[in-house]
């Protein structure tokens, strides 16, 4: 579920981003959903909230992936094989294997995807509401003060 929501959150990002380089008027009617959710983002300040929302939302994401998938195995009975002390302490306890999965399936696949087809990623049924969590998120007051030092 977690991997899940931070692909939502980073094809969205995508999916938004190139919306804006393709005219609203192509897929106004093949797309309604893409069409009405980027409208809406591009009106105001809406895609700075969005990605403020979306960035703490994102860092919340990574840090619960990093503490589901580190492994601390502190005795030899604590895996089901085999795993020299090496491969574990490199490997296991640091989080590196369980890194470079998260980072391949939950940010760069998403992302591709979004890129390569953005009006059919928004058209999912999850990216209104990921959406809108992130403005609701910025909008509670989080992320404010980015605004003060911006």
């Amino acid at each position: 579920l977690v991997l899940f929501l931070l692909g939502v959150m980073e094809g969205l990002q995508i999916a938004l981003v190139e919306l804006k380089r393709q005219e609203p008027e192509s897929y106004k009617n093949s797309h309604p959903k893409a069409y009405k959710l980027g409208q809406y983002a591009m009106k105001g300040d809406n895609v700075e909230r969005f990605l403020m929302g979306r960035q703490v939302f994102v860092v919340c994401c990574v840090f619960f992936a990093a503490k589901l998938t580190t492994i601390h195995g502190n005795s030899e009975s604590g895996f089901l094989f085999y795993v020299p002390d090496w491969v574990q302490a490199l490997f296991l306890e640091t989080g590196l294997l369980a890194c470079v999965v998260v980072v391949i399936l939950a940010q760069l696949m998403p992302q591709i995807v979004a890129s390569l087809y953005p009006t059919q990623f928004l058209e999912l049924m999850v990216m209104s509401p990921a959406y809108w969590a992130c403005i609701i998120l910025e909008t509670s007051g989080v992320t404010h003060i980015c605004w003060v030092l911006a």
